[in-house]
């Protein structure tokens, strides 16, 4: 079980609203229509999303929330399984989203879990989560907002040899909980430092793009695109022994 069965995934954005606490409590009336778990980074967020006082104001707020259905959490370091139909995500950053992403890869969920949504402060945060996702927009959207995310999403293709790198990588990580393990991120440095002519001329979007294609995870999507712009701005890229001299030949 991984992502990929969850239902829908949906974002709101808070400059949509006035107040950034009309946004969370539209979420939290959408997570209460069902029950499930919220998501932060810290306990701190719960404070200050919900105006909640210090520790004894999460406690009540807490247990209002449990006679609900509703599970509160922290995600950082932690694995955990979130509960019920729905889970929003509350001002996670990218840490917090790709922490969130292996926990259901690896397992760690309800399986009735069928809806996702993610509460982001701005545009730049989103884009990423809308790609991969193809999340919709709750709510009103500002003018001109679908053709800026359709625009960042065209991407020219990339070439054939690159294409079938990545579809070999997507396919190993598949079997590891979408998770690419040390061997092919090493066999992938040793191609980087080899055969860079092959890879000069793309860009960090036409990579990602692919790579969201292929519904890798979050964080090999960021271990790809940060070896790439390593090996682009001049760095070297240094495999473990036995990766030393691998081609990524693909026919």
């Amino acid at each position: 079980m991984s992502t990929e069965n969850i239902k829908r995934c949906y974002y709101f954005r808070t400059e949509n609203y006035e107040e950034p606490t009309e946004a969370v409590q539209d979420g939290f009336n959408w997570i209460k229509e069902t029950g499930g778990t919220i998501i932060t980074n810290v306990q701190d967020t719960f404070y200050g999303s919900f105006n909640l006082s210090g520790q004894s104001g999460y406690q009540k707020f807490e247990q209002v929330c449990l006679r609900s259905n509703i599970w509160l959490k922290t995600i950082r370091g932690q694995s955990f399984s979130p509960k019920g139909k729905r889970t929003l995500l509350l001002f996670l950053d990218r840490k917090g989203l790709v922490q969130f992403e292996q926990n259901i890869n690896e397992g760690h969920f309800d399986s009735s879990l069928e809806q996702i949504l993610l509460l982001v402060w701005n545009e730049g945060e989103v884009q990423d989560w809308v790609w991969r996702y193809n999340a919709e927009l709750l709510g009103k959207a500002p003018d001109g907002w679908k053709e800026r995310i359709d625009s960042f999403k065209t991407v020219q293709p990339v070439p054939k040899d690159i294409d079938g790198i990545l579809a070999y990588l997507a396919e190993k990580a598949k079997g590891y909980n979408c998770s690419l393990q040390n061997q092919e991120i090493n066999r992938l440095k040793a191609d980087l430092m080899q055969n860079w002519s092959k890879w000069e001329d793309l860009s960090e979007r036409q990579i990602k793009g692919k790579c969201f294609e292929l519904k890798m995870s979050l964080r090999d999507v960021d271990t790809i695109v940060d070896l790439f712009q390593k090996r682009k701005q001049g760095h070297k890229l240094i495999p473990n022994k036995g990766s030393h001299g691998f081609n990524h030949v693909l026919s």
